[in-house]
């Protein structure tokens, strides 16, 4: 059955909410886009790549937990499922450009704005969440 989404406006109650996943979260490579300094975080400067499968785990349990309180409250909770390309961290790339991994799904709400019955998807400016 296909899957209806509407949003008329912002004040009726919440009957519906999609929710990432940790599971293959990276750090991204390098790009144009964007720099990222996480020293602060205990991430080494000009460190990329997978994050450690401790702190994805402890992701994942803050994202069930919140799941749970949606459902608690009434509310339907739709999953990502992760691409096994953004589980392995591959590359992706165009024509014109290659960036050696990806970023996460945790996010889904960035790259969509739903109005009425449509999803409207718009490009990301970087190139990880391609």
């Amino acid at each position: 059955m296909a899957k209806i989404v509407n949003s008329w406006n912002e004040w009726d109650p919440l009957k519906l909410v999609i929710v990432g996943s940790a599971e293959g979260a990276a750090i991204p490579a390098p790009e144009p886009a964007i720099h990222y300094d996480l020293r602060k975080y205990g991430v080494g400067l000009g460190y990329w790549g997978q994050v450690p499968e401790d702190e994805v785990a402890a992701a994942m349990e803050q994202q069930d937990g919140f799941q749970k309180a949606f459902e608690k409250r009434g509310v339907k909770v739709d999953r990502v499922v992760v691409h096994r390309s953004m589980k392995n961290g591959e590359a992706i790339s165009t024509p014109d450009w290659t960036n050696v991994n990806q970023r996460n799904a945790a996010n889904p709400r960035d790259l969509t704005l739903i109005l009425g019955n449509e999803i409207v998807e718009a490009t990301g400016t970087m190139r990880c969440r391609f």
